[in-house]
């Protein structure tokens, strides 16, 4: 039986920005995602104003 997790990464970076974090935080995510495993991700928006969340 495989376990399906529920997981959030938090990241100042997210691509399209291009990085060495962005870029690996989203290989991560994809590499969860194909296990199964639902992944959300919380970062500032790029571009916007302090305090705001990207949904």
């Amino acid at each position: 039986m495989t376990t399906r997790l529920k997981l959030c990464l938090v990241s100042e970076t997210w691509p399209p920005e291009v990085n060495g974090v962005a870029m690996t935080m989203a290989r991560l995510a994809d590499g969860l995602r194909h296990r199964g495993h639902a992944v959300h991700i919380v970062r500032p928006r790029q571009g916007k104003g302090r305090g705001q969340l990207d949904r």
